[in-house]
Formats: C-alpha cells, sequence, structure tokens
C-alpha cells in the first residue's frame, strides 16, 4: 500500500514539475537583449537605423522593454501571451484602456484551455476583430519585432523594431 502511495504521489507531482520547468523556461528564453533595426513607417524616405532592445520579464505575463538608437530611447510594458511556439505582445494597463476603449477584464486564464492558446484565449476575451497588436517574439529564430507608438512635440508617428536575440 506504502508503494502504492509513492507511485501515486510521483506520477502527480512529476508532470506537474516538469510543467512548470518549461513554462518558466520558455518565458525566460524571451528575456535579453536582441539586435536590429528601427524602422518608420508610412515614411520611405527614412532609412532604417541600427537599434537594441533589452527586454526583461517584470511580472507574470509583463515585459519592460527598452529600445535605443541614436534617434530613440523609450521604455515600455507590454504583456506577453504564449501561441504555439512563439509569445504575442499586446498593451497593458491604462495603454490598453487607451487603445481598445475598455479596461481589460483581469480573468485568469483557465488552467486547461481545451487546445486554446493563451493569446486566442485573450483575443476572444479582451479584442474586438482587427484590433491592432504590437508585436512578437518568434521562438524559432530568436527574433523580436514591436511597434512603437511615438508622440512627440505634438507629432505622432510609428516605429517598427525588428531584431535577433544576442
Amino acid at each position: 500500500m506504502k508503494n502504492f502511495k509513492t507511485f501515486w504521489l510521483l506520477s502527480f507531482l512529476i508532470p506537474l514539475l516538469i510543467s512548470c520547468s518549461k513554462e518558466e523556461a520558455i518565458d525566460q528564453s524571451i528575456e535579453g537583449s536582441y539586435v536590429g533595426y528601427l524602422s518608420a513607417i508610412d515614411a520611405q524616405a527614412i532609412s532604417p537605423v541600427e537599434a537594441q532592445a533589452d527586454v526583461q520579464i517584470v511580472e507574470d505575463h509583463l515585459v519592460e522593454i527598452h529600445c535605443y538608437s541614436e534617434s530613440l530611447d523609450t521604455i515600455v510594458r507590454l504583456n506577453y501571451y504564449a501561441n504555439n511556439e512563439d509569445y504575442m505582445l499586446c498593451l497593458s494597463g491604462d495603454d490598453f484602456e487607451h487603445e481598445y476603449g475598455h479596461a481589460m477584464s483581469h480573468e485568469n486564464m483557465p488552467s486547461n484551455m481545451m487546445g486554446e492558446t493563451e493569446w486566442r484565449y485573450h483575443l476572444e476575451n479582451e479584442h474586438s476583430e482587427g484590433d491592432e497588436h504590437f508585436g512578437k517574439f518568434g521562438m524559432a529564430d530568436h527574433s523580436f519585432e514591436c511597434l512603437f507608438e511615438i508622440n512627440h512635440q505634438d507629432q505622432s508617428y510609428e516605429l517598427h523594431f525588428q531584431g535577433v536575440k544576442q
């Protein structure tokens, strides 16, 4: 009977430990420095400039991105959601409410989503069709891309960062 209890306990704990360490390892792998280029959207006259983005996980499903070049130095915080082998980005907090016209519901994702990704769950519960999103981490090629909306001296423009992890 004691062996049966030990077997039952181990059969429950081992998958749980493997699951937690796998998710933690994937999350941690998005952290780091990405080197690439910033390009202006809708401004063909401006050439891409070299840039770097330093990514750090600051909370569960929240990253801080410090993107800088010779002409830009900005820090943003974005939520990230697993989407198969990638991680997708979306605004957080007041930025989310300003962009989409409503606050996030703060619903916790169910632990068993029956094959649904965190990203799909987020889209279905927080967004309308056609809502714009702001980037992703490509886990297969260690890439990162992000769209930055810049407001400076009564001018608004968008810059697109695309880089690879160093």
